[in-house]
């Protein structure tokens, strides 16, 4: 079984149990602790370490979280490391946050731009965007000079890139037929 259907059935069924008891909110924040402490090379090397037991694993967990994080989180990462999934833990954090979303009418927008937009064009962006979507949005913001001048959005799995860049490798394409 590949790593994405493994992740989204634990969110699933986290999502599903936080919905029921009223803890889809206090657990979207549980998932974002988790995520971004998930990601630090020092507990990933701890977590997808085969020799530590998974005891000692469910110990450290609460050990490092116990406190910042409701029941809900500790019982499911408790079963994940369990059953030797704990590499995934980064993975439903990351899937969790997204029905969680969806389930609010949130929809992320991640806008990449080779420099940093004013705050007027980033309000007028966002107006537009939730006037489209008709819906409320979360818009990240990346910079990246590659992109040489225009923008990409992404929209959940949606891509609309209008960038220089992507227009010279348009360019080039058509000239090299």
């Amino acid at each position: 079984m590949d790593e994405s259907r493994i992740s989204v059935r634990y969110a699933k069924a986290l999502f599903e149990t936080a919905i029921e008891k009223g803890l889809l909110e206090q657990t979207e924040q549980d998932m974002k602790l988790l995520l971004e402490v998930g990601m630090q090379p020092d507990f990933r090397y701890f977590t997808d370490d085969p020799s530590i037991p998974p005891a000692k694993k469910t110990e450290f967990f609460i050990e490092v979280f116990g406190e910042h994080v409701g029941q809900l989180t500790i019982d499911i990462a408790s079963l994940v490391i369990r059953n030797g999934r704990e590499r995934y833990l980064a993975g439903i954090a990351r899937n969790y946050i997204a029905m969680s979303r969806k389930q609010q009418g949130i929809t992320t927008v991640v806008l990449t731009t080779a420099t940093e937009p004013g705050a007027k064009t980033k309000e007028m962006i966002r107006a537009e965007i939730e006037e489209t979507l008709k819906s409320e949005i979360d818009m990240k913001e990346v910079v990246d000079p590659a992109i040489i001048g225009g923008f990409v959005l992404q929209i959940g799995d949606r891509l609309f890139d209008a960038s220089v860049k992507e227009k010279l490798k348009k360019i080039r394409k058509e000239i090299s037929n």
